[in-house]
């Protein structure tokens, strides 16, 4: 696994995920103002950004435009972009969506890899698109079958060894595969949070339909590997949280400790 450079030392990434259609203020004006508040080198968006059923992307779109003027934006799909990739009826909305991210000067990392520079240095992003199959119930069983190492390497291309790797995933149940493929650090949501919250317990209950997801919220290691998982900001209509607010996550990389990772939110 690769180090973070020097140059990297205090790089901040704001990370968003399940947007899912929601709006801060008008035209998302609140959430632009707070994530510039947080003065990011970087923002990602982790997928979910849009409801299929409810909303055509147009609120991550209103948060996006303004925002790519200012700092850099990636993004990936999550399992509703993805459903509607692998749905012809849907498809054209979604590459008219995904074009408009595109004229917005947001970078998309579908199945792809992006450097990022900085005074001289820089560091890989990966974006995995995770098939339908990693978001049935039945994947939460062997999410290490279900996706081993070498299927992230057929969506992603080999790691990087001499360089830091950092991958966005939108499913966050598969990082012991993650990591065993060599991300030093990886970006995931859509798990809400485990949607209701229990002090001193964490989250209830997965999209997958299992209680007590492992990864839910907040920061996990495996081996040199970290994880950041993001509770959204954004929900369903059927879809209810409890003791679990929406977030925006700030990421502060520290490279005199390897590659550590400061989370906030």
């Amino acid at each position: 696994m690769g180090c973070l450079p020097a140059a990297f030392n205090g790089f901040r990434i704001v990370h968003l995920s399940d947007l899912h259609g929601r709006r801060y203020g008008k035209a998302n004006s609140l959430l632009f103002q707070t994530v510039l508040e947080q003065s990011p080198d970087l923002v990602v968006a982790t997928g979910d950004m849009l409801d299929r059923k409810h909303e055509g992307g147009a609120a991550f779109l209103e948060l996006a435009r303004p925002l790519a003027s200012h700092v850099p934006v990636y993004a990936i799909r999550g399992n509703h972009e993805q459903y509607m990739a692998d749905h012809a009826e849907e498809a054209p909305l979604l590459q008219h969506y995904e074009k408009d991210l595109r004229d917005a000067g947001v970078t998309l990392l579908d199945d792809r890899a992006a450097l990022f520079f900085r005074d001289g240095a820089h560091v890989l992003f990966y974006g995995i698109t995770l098939p339908q199959s990693c978001y049935k119930p039945q994947a939460a069983k062997n999410p290490y079958g279900c996706l081993p190492p070498d299927a992230v390497a057929r969506h992603v291309g080999l790691a990087d060894e001499n360089h830091c790797g950092i991958l966005l995933a939108h499913s966050p149940l598969f990082f012991p595969s993650y990591a065993d493929w060599g991300a030093d650090l990886v970006l995931s949501g859509h798990m809400h949070g485990g949607l209701i919250r229990l002090p001193g317990v964490g989250g209830l209950l997965s999209p997958y339909h299992h209680f007590f997801p492992k990864y839910d919220a907040g920061l996990y290691v495996w081996g040199d590997a970290k994880l950041v998982v993001s509770r959204g900001l954004g929900d369903s209509p059927l879809r209810v949280r409890v003791g679990n607010p929406p977030e925006i996550v700030v990421i502060t990389l520290h490279a005199e400790h390897g590659q550590a990772v400061e989370q906030s939110s």
